[in-house]
């Protein structure tokens, strides 16, 4: 049984959903997890600690969350000599593989600009909670949406996640630490 780290950015709320579930599903098949909000994290966290570390955020206007990215910069030592990951959600995966591989538009250059290059990076279909959305947002996501093809009546939420993707890409890590460690 290996400890892993899961460290994870959100902004409306669905990517600490996703990071539950990677979490749920680890634990279920007897791994060690410890959660956090990257915007949270205990003072003193030693992400060298632990055995490995899944790290994930949202994409939001082409960007995702700057303290993600802080808490790579600070831990790349660490991200870089242990197995590690990183899961991206946004509305772009949304639409099937070609949205994974634009979604790869984002993630790549976020990547490689803080030097890290984890063996796994998933792209995961993210959600457009409208009604939660202030106006100006509201209009933006609502742009957004209309311009990639996809449906936006903005008294309603979507909700694109493929949640079996989602436990695969848990258990898929978790196959790949037992084999490693």
């Amino acid at each position: 049984m290996a400890h892993i780290l899961i460290v994870y950015g959100t902004t409306d709320g669905h990517t600490a959903k996703v990071a539950d579930t990677i979490a749920a599903t680890l634990r279920q098949v007897g791994q060690n997890v410890t959660l956090h909000r990257g915007d949270a994290l205990p003072p003193g966290l030693d992400a060298a600690a632990f055995d490995a570390i899944i790290v994930g955020a949202s994409v939001h206007y082409g960007k995702y969350q700057s303290y993600i990215g802080k808490f790579i910069a600070k831990n790349l030592n660490a991200l870089k000599q242990k197995p590690s990951a990183f899961f991206a959600v946004s509305g772009a995966s949304s639409s099937g593989a070609q949205g994974r591989q634009e979604a790869c538009t984002f993630s790549d250059p976020f990547l490689d600009g803080l030097g890290w290059r984890p063996a796994r990076v998933e792209q995961i279909a993210g959600a457009f909670p409208f009604t939660r959305y202030g106006w100006w947002k509201r209009m933006m996501m609502r742009y957004i949406v209309r311009r990639a093809g996809g449906e936006a009546h903005t008294r309603k939420d979507y909700a694109y996640t493929d949640w079996e993707r989602v436990t695969r890409f848990a258990h898929e890590f978790s196959s790949e630490l037992a084999r490693i460690t």
